[in-house]
């Protein structure tokens, strides 16, 4: 029997691309079909960057990190270190791709791991923990 935890972490393995497309642009008809049947997606990350206020210069952990598309805005907004944590390999290898197509790669840090059980060795000014 595989266990829950397992399950879960290969249903996440399978799936990057199309997690990710929840937030993409490029498809317009998506999108707009996403803006209106999933608002809460959208309504979480204003409010996530609304409620963080100031991030220049922030350490940011984001716990959960999918694809990294939070871990990547916050650098993109001036954080000085994102780290994202994720059990998937596959999500952790996506995002640090996007990361780096992103042209904040320098700033984005992802690992594979389980949260409840990593070691860190830093404080972080901002958590978030979206998924």
């Amino acid at each position: 029997m595989v266990s829950k935890p397992d399950a879960t972490r290969a249903y996440f393995d399978k799936i990057p691309g199309q997690w990710d497309a929840l937030y993409l642009h490029e498809n317009r008809t998506k999108y707009f079909f996403n803006k209106i049947f999933r608002r809460a997606l959208f309504e979480r990350h204003r409010l996530t960057f609304e409620q963080c206020g100031d991030i220049t210069g922030a350490t940011v952990l984001d716990i959960g990190c999918g694809t990294g598309r939070f871990s990547i805005e916050f650098a993109a907004r001036g954080a000085s270190r994102v780290v994202g944590i994720d059990f998937s390999a596959a999500m952790i290898e996506y995002a640090h791709t996007l990361a780096q197509d992103h042209n904040v790669g320098d700033r984005c840090y992802f690992v594979r791991d389980d949260f409840l059980s990593h070691e860190f060795w830093q404080r972080f000014r901002i958590v978030v923990a979206m998924g």
